[in-house]
């Protein structure tokens, strides 16, 4: 079993996970091949739709690409961080670093326990470079894993000009030409997603879009009239996905209070 401390209240807590239930499938003779493993039979829940294969091939190497990937981001939203506490980092500064997840689904996912900077490389090394992704205010390692560069995050964090926003757009709005950020307004970048998705739609290509957003814009008003656009135009269903992280961070009541399951 894997254990995550974080600080809170000024008080040390330990999440343990189910990581440690995966099975290896294979006996590994060669390293530099393939194997199976076969993850936990409570990783899925579909709702109306078939759930993915609990079995998995992967690679020694690009599991520890990963790995290497989300101590990056987890080390890069340390820092900044640091940089905000010192006083460095003017106005807002939203991490995803390390919070447990409530829930991760897209009427797919079950409730399982997960650090955000593993989300934003486990989405990365599950879609293709050409795809597109737009998310709403932790996007820090989601602009690094599409493309920008540590350097360029930090530095726009700090309002320097090398930062992938030029200085100018801070936490909420850094993009890539893949990336189309961080958005400011809780719930934006679903009809902003289902637009690009959209786009790719009319001209062709054979790409998807993918749409995040968290428990705060879960009862917002733009986000139905997305889901309400996409299912009208069929031909975008294909195209557009909507992904669902619930952090419980949101600004505001408890999301007990808020909303229902």
């Amino acid at each position: 079993m894997y254990y995550y401390y974080f600080l809170q209240l000024n008080s040390v807590r330990a999440i343990q996970t189910s990581a440690g239930t995966t099975q290896l499938q294979d006996s590994i003779t060669d390293h530099s091949q393939p194997f199976t493993v076969k993850l936990h039979e409570d990783s899925f829940r579909a709702y109306k739709c078939e759930t993915p294969s609990l079995e998995v091939q992967v690679q020694k190497g690009e599991l520890l690409k990963m790995y290497k990937d989300m101590q990056l981001m987890r080390r890069m939203e340390m820092a900044a961080d640091a940089l905000y506490k010192a006083k460095l980092i003017r106005g807002f500064c939203h991490l995803a670093i390390g919070q447990v997840c409530t829930r991760l689904c897209f009427h797919l996912f079950s409730t399982y326990r997960c650090v955000q900077e593993a989300v934003a490389v486990g989405l990365e090394y599950g879609i293709v470079p050409e795809d597109r992704v737009i998310t709403a205010y932790r996007c820090h390692p989601y602009a690094v894993m599409r493309g920008g560069t540590i350097k360029g995050v930090i530095a726009e964090l700090l309002g320097r000009q090398d930062g992938m926003s030029r200085g100018k757009g801070g936490s909420m709005h850094i993009f890539t030409p893949t990336f189309f950020g961080g958005n400011g307004i809780v719930g934006a970048q679903v009809p902003i997603g289902a637009g690009i998705a959209f786009a790719q739609k009319y001209l062709g290509q054979k790409t998807a879009t993918f749409a995040l957003y968290g428990d705060g814009a879960s009862n917002q008003g733009q986000v139905f009239e997305a889901f309400n656009m996409v299912r009208n135009y069929l031909a975008l269903v294909l195209a557009v996905i909507i992904f669902i992280l619930c952090t419980g961070q949101a600004l505001g009541p408890s999301l007990r209070l808020r909303v229902r399951e």
